[in-house]
């Protein structure tokens, strides 16, 4: 992955209200809500993804331990919620969780390419 500055760059220059971060099967999608100043995230569960590279019980105890929430349901990701208080110092915060999902959850290599999807 190329850092942490890269997240917060792409952060806290988002003008949109979706991003999603992906590499591979894995992937990390985040939606802007300015009226009640948050960013809600999710992060993919074993529901959507193949049988190859399903999270292990230690990986979804990583996500929990990191402030999400469990899916609900057969069909959802795991989720959290970060609320923002307009001074764009969380986008750090926010940075730093994504990359740490990706490294240690989804065992991304910290040399991997992370592609961003901005609408």
């Amino acid at each position: 992955m190329r850092g942490k500055a890269q997240c917060e760059r792409r952060f806290s220059n988002c003008a949109e209200n979706f991003l999603i971060i992906t590499n591979a099967d894995y992937y990390i999608q985040f939606v802007y809500h300015p009226d009640v100043r948050s960013l809600y995230c999710e992060a993919v569960s074993n529901a959507f993804l193949p049988n190859r590279v399903k999270l292990t019980e230690e990986a979804e105890g990583m996500l929990l331990n990191i402030g999400f929430t469990k899916p609900i349901g057969p069909a959802s990701n795991y989720t959290r919620v970060f609320a923002l208080s307009g001074k764009g110092t969380e986008f750090e915060e926010v940075s730093r969780v994504a990359i740490k999902v990706f490294s240690d959850v989804y065992c991304v290599s910290q040399s991997a390419e992370l592609d961003f999807g901005l609408s």
